[in-house]
């Protein structure tokens, strides 16, 4: 419960630091891969902290407006139609739904 389920973690050392760094690895091939690759994303930070945001709030419901506020509030100007786009790659590399 405390790693995930993905099942190649049984084969690895039961350790917050191995299994940490695999798990992270896992995540930047999906996100480099999937996303960046995938749609020529020019803006990883942004990307970076929309994933973040999207984690944090998990469960409840956003809108692109609300998002590019909480965003301009860290000091990050995005339209929200730039947010929309980048929802979309998201769930396109299915990331969330």
């Amino acid at each position: 419960m405390k790693y995930g389920g993905l099942p190649y973690v049984k084969h690895i050392p039961l350790e917050d630091n191995v299994v940490f760094e695999y798990l992270k690895n896992i995540y930047s091939t999906i996100v480099f891969r999937d996303v960046i690759n995938r749609y020529a994303v020019r803006n990883t930070p942004f990307l970076e902290q929309l994933v973040f945001f999207l984690a944090s709030y998990i469960g409840s419901i956003f809108s692109a407006k609300k998002i590019s506020d909480f965003l301009k509030s860290q000091k990050i100007n995005i339209v929200p139609s730039q947010v929309q786009i980048y929802v979309k790659h998201l769930a396109n590399a299915f990331k969330i739904q």
